[in-house]
């Protein structure tokens, strides 16, 4: 994917601030924590609720916790699993735990399913954090969708645009290890994913030729949005078969004069290079999320190896507005 630079970027516009979001969880492991050298352990069973899970064993001096918090946002909705371990008695194995009665450490997981108006599209933030000595075992996965490919496999951030599909709805599986094994006394450390939903609007954007080509250069665009994402096809006819082309983008529809007198309609703050076909047709396709709002400019220019000769395509006004 190539990200669109400048202006088309600067401003993603909040809305649907009155719409309801939610997220709910359910637990898809049996969810709990525990602690071997104390046999205990205490969670939910797989299937059951778990959007306020509040788990605790110990207590002053030994304290393991699992908690998690479903909440709503002014424009979307929020969820955190946070997990904690303290050891100060050694030697000891505790943590999170997906078996009932064993005391056995490893990963629990939860699916959490977004909830709001179908077709509702916004920017979806998931933060994996943790912290504490090398020897916990730390691992998390967020599989976006539930469809089998993670999308985060350890501790970092995640960002993507997401739509709701036609019941209102966009499932997550989130899985979280924290579990320590401590020979000596005092050990800590935590594991945390917390997963925001902030609502955007589609945006709509034009594509306007401005401005005479040089040279018999002509450049036409067309954008088609597919899901939470848009492709714009930018096309050029009328140059060097088989050379280079550039492709430029600005924030300014006006530039220097290129060698040979042809004008640009771009200051070019961004350039990409692109092959001309045999018939002298060249193209360039950028993906960039559909909520994104701005303008740009581009132009297309092409070079002739040869004779080292350029032409210009007109100017295209790219605007993308909500």
């Amino acid at each position: 994917m190539q990200p669109l630079p400048f202006a088309i970027t600067s401003s993603l516009l909040l809305a649907c601030a009155s719409a309801q979001y939610a997220m709910h969880a359910v637990a898809v492991t049996p969810v709990g924590i525990m602690s071997q050298n104390h046999s205990i352990s205490v969670g939910v069973p797989a299937g059951a609720p778990a959007d306020a899970l509040d788990l605790q064993v110990g207590g002053v001096i030994e304290l393991i916790t699992l908690k998690t918090v479903a909440d709503t946002l002014p424009d979307g909705a929020t969820f955190r699993v946070q997990t904690n371990v303290g050891v100060q008695f050694a030697p000891n194995t505790c943590g999170t735990t997906a078996s009932t009665g064993s005391y056995a450490p490893g990963p629990v997981a939860l699916r959490v399913t977004l909830s709001g108006p179908p077709g509702a599209m916004g920017n979806l933030s998931v933060f994996a954090v943790g912290a504490g000595p090398s020897a916990a075992t730390r691992t998390f996965a967020v599989d976006v969708d539930d469809d089998g490919t993670l999308e985060l496999g350890a501790s970092g951030t995640l960002q993507l645009p997401v739509l709701l599909d036609a019941n209102g709805e966009l499932r997550l599986r989130l899985a979280v290890e924290n579990s320590l094994t401590q020979s000596a006394p005092n050990g800590s450390g935590l594991a945390h994913i917390i997963v925001n939903f902030h609502a955007q609007p589609f945006a709509t954007c034009t594509i306007t030729p401005f401005g005479a080509g040089c040279g018999g250069t002509t450049s036409t665009g067309v954008e088609q949005t597919l899901g939470a994402m848009r492709t714009l096809t930018l096309l050029a006819a009328g140059c060097f078969a088989q050379n280079p082309v550039l492709s430029a983008f600005g924030a300014q529809d006006v530039g220097p004069t290129l060698p040979g007198g042809c004008a640009l309609r771009t200051d070019a703050s961004l350039l990409f290079l692109v092959p001309a076909d045999n018939l002298g047709y060249a193209a360039h396709t950028l993906t960039l999320p559909a909520q994104a709002t701005g303008t740009l400019y581009h132009q297309f220019v092409p070079i002739d190896l040869s004779t080292l000769t350029f032409r210009a395509s007109n100017g295209l006004d790219i605007t993308c507005a909500p």
